[in-house]
Order: C-alpha cells, then sequence, then structure tokens
C-alpha cells in the first residue's frame, strides 16, 4: 500500500507538468495565423486518451515521420514581375524558395506582395502558384 502511494505521490506533478506542456503547445497552435500550418499544428499534438494497450502494441516499431501539409499558401515579400531558373522568392513566414524549373515568366501587372500556393506534388516536387498570374513553377525550399 505505501508503494502505491509513492507512485502517485511521484506521478502527480509529473501529470501537471504535462497538463501544462499540453496547453502551452494549445496556445502555440492558436496563435498560427495560416490554417493549413495550424491544423497540422493541432494534428501534431497528443490529444487522444492513453490507452496503455495501444501504446504497448506500437512499442518498438519504428515511428513514422510526422506529416507534412500537402500545400501552404503565403505571400511573396516584395515586388514581383518575373521569373526564370534559379530566382529566389522570398515568403513573409521567412521561408525562402528557388526556382528550378525551366520555364520563364514575366507578368508586370503583379502588384507587390502577391499571394502564392505552394504544393507537393505526387512525386515529391513542389510547385508555387503565384495566384494573380494563374502560372505555376517548380520550386525548392532553400530556407
Amino acid at each position: 500500500m505505501r508503494a502505491a502511494f509513492f507512485v502517485l505521490l511521484l506521478c502527480a506533478p509529473l501529470a501537471a507538468h504535462a497538463q501544462a506542456d499540453l496547453e502551452k503547445d494549445i496556445q502555440r497552435c492558436r496563435e498560427i495565423g495560416d490554417s493549413v500550418q495550424r491544423l497540422a499544428c493541432y494534428d501534431s499534438l497528443n490529444l487522444r486518451p492513453h490507452d496503455p494497450a495501444q501504446a504497448a502494441e506500437g512499442f518498438g516499431k519504428p515511428q513514422a515521420p510526422p506529416k507534412e501539409p500537402v500545400s501552404i499558401q503565403s505571400r511573396l515579400v516584395g515586388r514581383f514581375s518575373s521569373w526564370e531558373k534559379g530566382t529566389m522568392f522570398t515568403l513573409e513566414n521567412g521561408q525562402v524558395w528557388k526556382s528550378i524549373g525551366d520555364d520563364t515568366g514575366y507578368y508586370p501587372g503583379i502588384p507587390d506582395n502577391p499571394d502564392v500556393i505552394i504544393t507537393k506534388s505526387f512525386f515529391g516536387a513542389y510547385w508555387m502558384e503565384v495566384v494573380k498570374a494563374g502560372r505555376k513553377i517548380k520550386v525548392k525550399r532553400v530556407k
């Protein structure tokens, strides 16, 4: 009986700490403006009730890497009018992408800070669409 009491005494602060960490993680997810990234944040949290039988079944098995979103939406920083192979694109979220496709495009009427959508293709390539231009270019993230 003493041993059970001792275990409970030790586990209570750990549970409280885990609860505090979970609340911080939920708050961090709430603060993400992009809906796709916010959903990915919530999905990464372990909010399911703990089932010891389920946990034991997965014990020792390789864990699958976390799933990344299929696409992100952001804006380019500054002026945009064209691209060619090697053009660097800085997004407002801080990411930097580089054009690796061979096509070129010239769009003088696009306003500053245009919306973009970057999508991962079935084969793992990334495509950036400048929404106002209605065209996509193959890109690679560099930062």
